[in-house]
């Protein structure tokens, strides 16, 4: 049934292409089997890495009160079993080693090497771990030591699997779907298109460390998921067709996360409860975007719940008489692993992952567990320690460009400093804050929009308001809702005072606004057999459909979501430009409206052109040697306009002597940049633009608004 609903579903979304009027199932099936497959090797590498030291860390120890050695040996039959609580665990845990390995592996500039060969090398030693552990502890789909009396279960309806078929065929097409068509709320996927795919591409063609790369600040974060990433490239042999893999790798770690969730919900709910949690968490429409986006959001959501769920699992004794339970050693090197990955793969992670976990640790194991708090940090920094060494020998400043007063400026000026602070945290004064909380993450997506001309959908459903309800409704009597209560407050302060108050950057509540959305429909169901709440959470799984049905928006809804399925040919203008070769002129007039930003520099330009980007900060399909910065750097472009501040028209001619041939003007970026205080002040005003176009040879402009200028060479004076 899940195959057959999964199949059905597919072809039908395949079928949402719009003006286009075909059905792209063929090419959809192509990149599942040929992208996902890789994604998914990744995976199960990361389980087979992981599930040894979850039962490493889940085993009796002498430590434990009786109870709980008792609890754990009790589940251990004659012949070994993985329960479904470890794969769980093991997930969260074996994906963060990954995670560690890919970067350390890039940073010392191994994991391209041998064409490919340590790359695959660590996929199978990592697969095969996990063959020999599910063969010699295979899965046990029932935890015997936590299940309520058989009376009281009952088999989930069919149409859950239908639901949830539905909801994975949703986050496949999606992720199939070429980098740059989906998601409007997202812009496209910028942040992919300008680091998250740019960095590892950028490593791979030039056989790079995994590092800072000139030009683009964000290569100096930890890179955790962009290791990840080249990793998935790397096997796949090519950036742009890699990015696919790229995909399917956030849509497998989505589903990754919901399994988790469900666990969660079982070990702190009810064994029924699991089911529900599992689409809840789904039905989230965030979780859908960054979920089929090349993004790194949905790390710490796999984090915080698999961290989570350990820390339950290892402190689930203190509901008896017991003294109580003190955090096991080895549970909490464990959280340590986890959670340092989750700040790898996105530094927000210490406020939405990392202190919520802290605050939950201490309400469940009291002060005590500030015992390990030096073997935590340790644990921690080891994991961390290529980032910080790779900065610190870069720029002077292991988390550059954070805590600059502590550790220093590297080579941007105090100005840039500025400018990067103020964009990356919380413009407004405190009290005007709060009502973004209200728009940004409760009502979302209703009403009218928070700022002008943002995109505006219902990404979070109605699950915070929900999910809020549910848990100061169970809080009374549940130590576990108290517990999701606190870790959403630290996490909306955080949001508050250090972010630049965008919702996506709340994704990780949706893990205890899972648990309270399914406690409240749990609650629904007195009968306790009735399939009410599977029902009301098969509800809740329309919301992605809808927010998927009207993709693209490009200032209206095009209503053609899997239009651009495994089109790499077009996104790279390949099609245009075969298209062009053989039209009469009328035809290449009408070509020529359609170029895009691509196809003018892939098969317009000359093959030996040295391109610079000003303001196009979104290289990605770009397949000749182009530089870019975003906007926090100063580039070859900044440099030569404070040279000569007053003459723009010279601007070219001292490009053209550092070897660039052509530039590319993103104006729509640079008006964008200038609105908000971003742009060097230099350029900001704009009238240095219509002097250096004049100066110079503008060639096209693309539909996407980008002017590609040939350079002038310099006057060569007598």
């Amino acid at each position: 049934m899940l195959v057959g609903a999964f199949v059905l579903c597919s072809f039908l979304l395949c079928g949402e292409t719009g003006d286009l009027g075909v059905n792209l199932f063929i090419p959809f099936v192509s990149v599942m089997a040929r992208d996902g497959a890789l994604a998914m090797l990744w995976w199960i590498a990361a389980v087979g890495i992981g599930l040894p030291l979850t039962r490493w860390m889940m085993r009796a120890s002498p430590s434990m009160p009786s109870t709980a050695r008792a609890e754990i040996s009790a589940s251990r039959s004659a012949t070994e079993h993985t329960t479904l609580d470890q794969l769980a665990i093991a997930i969260a845990l074996g994906s963060g080693l990954m995670l560690a390995a890919d970067n350390f592996v890039g940073s010392v500039g191994l994991l391209t090497a041998l064409g490919g060969g340590v790359a695959w090398t660590m996929i199978l030693v990592g697969a095969a771990l996990c063959v020999r552990e599910l063969r010699d502890a295979p899965l046990l789909f029932r935890d015997a030591a936590f299940d309520e009396s058989s009376s009281n279960s009952i088999a989930p309806p069919w149409f859950v699997f239908a639901a949830l078929a539905a909801i994975a065929a949703l986050l496949a097409v999606a992720a199939s779907s070429s980098p740059g068509w989906l998601w409007s709320s997202e812009f496209g996927g910028y942040d992919a298109l300008s680091y998250h795919l740019v960095l590892p591409k950028f490593w791979l063609e030039t056989h790079a460390f995994v590092g800072p790369v000139a030009g683009n600040t964000y290569a100096y974060l930890p890179s955790f998921v962009e290791s990840a990433f080249l990793h998935l490239m790397t096997l796949r042999g090519d950036a742009i067709d890699g990015a696919f893999a790229c995909q399917w790798w956030s849509a497998i770690g989505a589903l990754a996360a919901a399994f988790i969730v469900s666990r969660l919900a079982r070990a702190t709910i009810c064994p029924r409860g699991a089911i529900v949690a599992l689409m809840v968490f789904l039905a989230i429409p965030w979780i859908t975007v960054v979920g089929t986006l090349a993004y790194n959001d949905i790390l710490p959501c796999v984090s915080l719940a698999g961290a989570w769920l350990l820390l339950v699992r290892a402190t689930q004794a203190r509901a008896t008489n017991e003294s109580p339970r003190t955090l096991d050693t080895r549970a909490a090197i464990g959280l340590a692993l986890i959670v340092a990955a989750a700040v790898g793969a996105k530094p927000t992670a210490l406020l939405f992952v990392a202190l919520p976990l802290l605050a939950l640790t201490l309400q469940r194991a009291g002060v005590r567990a500030l015992g390990h708090a030096p073997m935590v940090i340790l644990v921690a920094l080891v994991m961390l320690a290529p980032w910080l060494v790779r900065n610190a020998l870069s720029t002077g400043n292991p988390v550059f460009p954070f805590l600059t007063g502590i550790f220093g400026l590297g080579d941007w000026s105090a100005a840039q400093v500025d400018v990067f602070t103020r964009a990356h945290g919380p413009a407004p004064p405190m009290m005007e804050r709060f009502p973004l909380l209200l728009w940004e993450w409760l009502f979302h997506g209703l009403g009218q929009p928070s700022a002008q001309g943002e995109p505006w959908f219902p990404q979070w459903s109605v699950i915070p308001v929900v999910g809020i309800a549910g848990l100061m409704m169970a809080a009374r009597k549940s130590r576990d809702a108290r517990g999701a209560l606190l870790m959403i407050v630290i996490a909306c302060v955080g949001w508050l005072c250090a972010t630049h108050l965008k919702s996506r950057f709340l994704l990780p509540t949706a893990v205890p606004l899972t648990l309270g959305t399914t406690w409240l429909l749990m609650r629904a169901n007195a009968r306790k057999h009735t399939v009410l709440p599977a029902v009301m959470a098969t509800m809740l799984l329309a919301f992605p459909f809808v927010v998927f049905l009207r993709e693209p928006v490009r200032g209206r809804e095009m209503r053609s979501p899997s239009a651009l399925l495994d089109a790499t040919e077009m996104m790279t203008g390949r099609m245009l430009a075969q298209a062009l070769s053989g039209a009469t002129p009328e035809q290449r007039t009408e070509i020529m409206t359609q170029a895009t930003t691509p196809f003018a520099l892939n098969h317009l330009v000359p093959p030996n052109a040295r391109i610079l980007g000003i303001g196009f900060a979104t290289p990605f399909y770009v397949q000749r040697p182009i530089e870019t910065t975003v906007v926090w750097e100063r580039g070859a472009f900044d440099v030569v306009a404070a040279q000569a501040p007053d003459d723009p028209a010279s601007w070219g001619g001292q490009l053209r002597a550092q070897g660039f041939t052509h530039v590319v003007i993103d104006l729509t970026m640079l008006e964008r940049w200038a609105a908000s205080g971003w742009l060097n002040p230099q350029l900001a005003s704009g009238a240095w633009l219509e002097v250096f176009l004049r100066s110079n040879t503008p060639l096209i402009r693309t539909v996407d608004n980008r002017v590609v200028v040939a350079l002038t060479p310099p006057r060569v004076t007598q």
